[in-house]
């Protein structure tokens, strides 16, 4: 259950950090780099660390990078979505779809590996 634990505050911490990029737009110097360093700081990783067995923290530390990474796809899709709002513009169209296969195939593997003990085996 470690490996679900971080990579659900990876995703939640990857929200809080692409909210605060976005509402940051008028001043993005101050306010993206005190958000990177809200996200990609040792305060979320710490927090966990008290919260999961000493055992379990250092193999499932991993899962933590990959929520943060699943988060911005998804934080995103309304955007994504409105590119096929225009049909005479069959490229954007056709990123749409591939922006949302792409999300749906990172979200599934990021699963695979929070979820299933035989898939995480295969990163060696």
């Amino acid at each position: 259950m470690a490996f679900v634990g971080f990579l659900a505050l990876g995703v939640f911490v990857g929200c809080v950090a692409v909210l605060g990029f976005k509402q940051a737009e008028n001043d993005f110097a101050k306010g993206g780099t005190a958000i990177l360093a809200a996200a990609l700081g040792g305060v979320a990783i710490a927090f966990a660390d008290k919260l999961t067995p000493v055992a379990k923290a250092p193999e499932s530390i991993f899962m933590y990078p990959i929520g943060l990474l699943v988060a911005v796809p998804w934080f995103y899709m309304p955007e994504v979505l409105k590119l096929g709002d225009d049909p005479s513009k069959k490229g954007l169209v056709r990123l749409m779809y591939l922006a949302i296969i792409g999300t749906v195939l990172v979200t599934i593997l990021a699963a695979g590996l929070a979820f299933i003990p035989p898939f995480r085996e295969l990163l060696g």
